[in-house]
């Protein structure tokens, strides 16, 4: 067995020495490859909990932000109702129409004295328009006879001002009823207008009358074997 030599200092200074030895002459470990794989494994699953940390607080805000916009979305315009996480940004000077902004989406909430009344919902590029789409009772007929779905979709919740046939009224439930009547049944279809709060139904002289109403567009009923197509709308006030 070779024994290890003790060295004077001057042999110690003239003699070069490997790096073991100078680690054993000086009680300095080395650190090996494979300690420095070790630590760097045990470094490595606290960065993956980290970054999956994030990504999941990311998700969450995500789902979070998703829920609030599709709850004022469906509320809005299904509804009629809120919004709930818009925040209020103007008021007009025509009765109190509100605007609102939320995340992504605008929500205009009419209300003139006179007009257009309800709720519309889009991007932030929605404007403000209280003007009535002008449509004879033979356009809507023609639309909703070809392609019922199709014109409920087009025409649900929009601000129109309808010329018609005056049909008859119901004061106890403060509704007047126009039409486009068809001489072969075809294209008939009745309009069945639900008047605003405190405007009463004129007088209308008996005869074929044609008579003009505005308001909004709520709902639709296909043709039956004992009735016509049906459209409804709301808030309505006549222009006699």
């Amino acid at each position: 067995m070779n024994k290890k030599k003790n060295l004077t200092i001057e042999e110690y200074k003239e003699k070069p020495l490997d790096d073991l030895e100078k680690a054993e002459e000086f009680d300095q470990p080395i650190i090996e490859d494979e300690e420095l794989n070790e630590a760097e494994k045990k470094s490595s699953p606290k960065k993956k909990n980290k970054a999956k940390l994030i990504i999941n607080i990311v998700f969450v805000i995500l789902i979070i932000l998703i829920t609030i916009i599709s709850i004022d979305i469906v509320c809005v315009a299904k509804y009629d109702k809120g919004p709930f996480f818009a925040i209020k940004t103007a008021v007009y000077k025509d009765g109190g129409s509100k605007v609102y902004y939320g995340i992504g989406y605008k929500v205009i909430k009419y209300n003139l004295i006179r007009g257009k009344k309800g709720m519309e919902i889009g991007t932030w590029g929605l404007k403000y328009n209280s003007n009535p789409t002008n449509l004879s009772s033979l356009d809507l007929a023609i639309e909703f006879t070809n392609n019922p779905k199709k014109a409920y979709f087009k025409f649900y919740k929009k601000f129109l001002r309808v010329n018609g046939t005056f049909v008859n009224k119901d004061e106890t439930n403060n509704k007047l009823t126009l039409a486009y009547i068809d001489e072969d049944g075809k294209y008939n279809l009745d309009i069945v207008c639900t008047m605003g709060e405190e405007i009463n139904i004129p007088e209308y002289p008996e005869g074929n009358n044609q008579i003009t109403v505005v308001g909004t567009v709520t709902d639709f009923e296909p043709k039956t074997d004992t009735k016509n197509r049906t459209l409804y709308m709301s808030n309505c006030f006549d222009e006699q």
